[in-house]
Parts: C-alpha cells; structure tokens; sequence
C-alpha cells in the first residue's frame, strides 16, 4: 500500500507500529504497508475510507512516539461479474432444429453491465464449434452443429456440458457456469406405403362411390391420411381423390372425364400417392397406376325395337343387356354380364349364363330376394325356368342345372 521512508541517524533503534480505526487491516512488513492477507476491500459495503496512523518510537529518546503520520485509503468502487446464469443445470430441446432457432436464453446478472458471453468448453465440434452464444446469451446450433449428434437423437450423443462465462463493459471475465444441454426425440420417421402389385385395372363407367384401389402404409405410431400429391390430369379439379383409408376413388369430375370413358382419350394415369402420420411426418411418394378398361357397351335399343322379339348378341366383354319387353333371345358372349329384366318384359332365353359368373339383375321388376322367385327344371335337365312376376314374365336359361342357381346369381331390390 505504501512505502515508509524514515529520516534519522544511525543512533537508536526505530520502532515502526500501526493505530488508528483501520489499524487491523493494515500491517508492516520491513519498511512496507500492506493489506493483511485475507482482507477484502468491499466498496458496497460502506467503509469507503480506511484510516490508518504509522507510529515510529525510538525507546533511547524520550517522547513517545517519535513521530507519526495518517494515511486515508480511499476504496474505489470497480465492476463485479457475478455469472449467477438463469436456467440452470440440465436444459433440454428437441431435435432436428436449425440454426435460428434458440436452444437456450442464459441470463448473467453485473453491476455494471453484461457484454458478451462465451462459451469456454465442452463443445464437442473443436475448432468447427456445433453451439455458439451471442451477446444476448441465446444459445443456438452452428451449420456444423445442425449435421451433427447435437441435433439428431437417434445418432451419437445426446447430452452436452458446455461452460460458459460472461463479460462486463471493462473487460471482467466471469467464472464459468455449468450449462447441460440434452437433446430430446421426436417422432421424424415417415409412413411407407406398401408396394403395390401392378396392374391395377378399374371397370369404365364407375361411380365416386366405386373403389378403383385401396393403398396402405406402416408407420411406427400411426398413419393418419393420404394424399395424391402428382399426376392428377385434372389439376385444380381432380380427377382422382383418396380417403383416410387409402381408397383411391373418381371424383365428380373424374366421373365425366376420359378417366371413366375407354373410348375417349388416355386411359393410364399414374398417380403419386404419399402417406401421413400423427407427427405431421409426409413419407417418400410411391406410384399407383390405374388403368380403365373397356366394358361392353351395346348400341340401344329404340322404343320400337324394344318391344319386339329380339336376338341379342353380347361381346367379349363384360355387358349390360337390356332387351326390353317382347320374346327375346339373349347370347351373352365372353365375359362377366349382368341381364336385366322388367316386367311385362315376357319370355326370354338366355343361352349361355354362366352361375358365378353373369348376373339377372331382377330389382327393376322389384324382386327383393330369391323367395320371389320360381325356379323349375326344364326339359328333365336342359334348363332352368325362372317365374319372377305375377304377371307370368319368365326367364329360361339353357343348359343351367335349376339347383344349382343361388342368391349371388341374381340383383335383387
């Protein structure tokens, strides 16, 4: 603190001693003041002056002391750092974030002011950092931390112990403060849809209610929806739509389209499917290709012909045949056929039903189940004779065994 300078003869001996109200923080070492070891000056505490008198005796001479003198030790006031960091301990975030997003706020309190942060250790990136602090204490990834096990639970480490200290206006380094930053798992694996065996073919002429294909997807929580992402002809009106359950079905305006007609433009359309689940997470898009087939259509009947007796021929494709009222003679041909009956439409025959296979749709005639109907032998085997109205309307199919028709056979109301 000071140094003591006496002026005297070599006679005698000087006896150097301390007094005064601040006496005791003081002591003389040889000819030179100092601080007692331990004292610590605190400006806020209020003692901002400290009083200290040097006495010199020289027991030859008669006075005593000799002499004296006072100092007053003025205590300035300096900035303190006191890294008392908010939150601390183990801090916890989710994985998968970038570079702007915020993992942490640490808060330094100082009596003067708080300037900058750093982090002093702990970050496993080295000299390419994967967490960095700014001035305002927001700890965020770096580019190099957001490719790293920092930002991805399912690889690597997960937790991070990190020191940090704060600086001042003056350039006071606070001690460093314990940071545990852990990452946390998210749900970030997506649905697989489930590969889909080609072809996949759909009957012209469908309905919105007519499932073209369903699609399914696994997930490791659950798959929440699906959506046709690419390959829609109809743009902002779609032609195809696909539900909650991965049923690929026309909409409205996929009922008009060349989507439901074999005659009209394309007939392929390969859609791309992906699958969502609860986290939000879109799996990779898969492609289903559906293709319209033709069905056979046959050219109307007029209102005249209609009600004549009429031979009817069917293609090699799945028909709807109508023949109307009169004794007619259907030939159904290759392929799954659906005959439609009405009253007062007659006898007809037909050639060449097949059970499980072609179809009597019976519903127009309003037959409402297999007990409305009369199903005789013909010719000791040569057919089956079916009875379905009041009126005496009959239908003879050829060459079918009567026992052997069962309710799949038939459309009933």
């Amino acid at each position: 603190m000071a140094d003591i300078i006496l002026i005297d003869d070599t006679l005698g001996t000087n006896i150097i001693s301390l007094s005064g109200d601040d006496a005791d923080l003081f002591e003389v070492i040889g000819s030179v003041l100092y601080l007692r070891a331990g004292v610590v000056l605190d400006y806020e505490s209020g003692n901002i002056t400290l009083d200290v008198t040097i006495e010199v005796n020289d027991p030859s001479l008669g006075g005593n002391p000799d002499s004296t003198t006072t100092l007053s030790v003025q205590v300035l006031d300096a900035a303190e750092t006191n890294l008392d960091i908010t939150p601390s301990g183990a801090i916890s975030y989710e994985e998968n974030r970038s570079t702007t997003d915020v993992l942490v706020t640490l808060m330094a309190a100082d009596n003067a002011a708080v300037t900058g942060y750093n982090i002093t250790s702990g970050d496993p990136g080295g000299t390419t950092p994967w967490f960095e602090i700014n001035s305002q204490g927001e700890i965020t990834l770096t580019a190099a931390g957001i490719s790293a096990s920092a930002n991805d639970f399912e690889t690597g480490e997960n937790s991070f112990t990190l020191s940090v200290a704060a600086s001042d206006a003056i350039d006071n380094l606070g001690s460093s403060a314990v940071v545990i930053l852990t990452v946390s798992d998210v749900d970030d694996e997506t649905p697989v849809i489930t590969a889909i065996a080609d072809p996949i073919t759909y009957d012209e002429n469908s309905s919105p209610t007519d499932v073209l294909v369903s699609v399914s997807a696994t997930d490791n929580v659950a798959v929440t929806g699906y959506e046709i992402i690419s390959g829609d002809p109809g743009g902002a009106t779609p032609w195809f739509q696909i539900n909650s359950q991965g049923e690929i079905t026309l909409t409205d305006a996929g009922v008009g389209s060349a989507a439901n007609d074999y005659e009209i433009g394309n007939n392929s359309f390969t859609l791309g499917v992906a699958a969502s689940d609860a986290a939000g997470n879109v799996g990779a898009p898969v492609s289903v290709t559906v293709t319209a087939e033709d069905v056979g259509t046959l050219t109307p009947l007029s209102t005249d012909e209609r009600d004549e007796a009429n031979i009817i021929f069917g293609s090699v494709l799945e028909d709807h045949i109508d023949a109307g009222a009169g004794n007619d003679v259907l030939f159904g041909g290759v392929g799954a056929d659906v005959f439609i009956f009405d009253t007062s439409y007659g006898f007809d025959i037909i050639t060449d039903f097949s059970s499980g296979e072609d179809v009597i749709d019976l519903s127009r005639a309003g037959v409402t189940g297999q007990d409305g109907l009369t199903i005789l032998d013909y010719e000791n085997g040569n057919g089956a004779l079916i009875n379905y109205t009041e009126q005496g309307d009959q239908i003879l199919l050829l060459g079918v065994d009567f026992a052997s028709l069962v309710t799949d056979d038939f459309v009933f109301v």
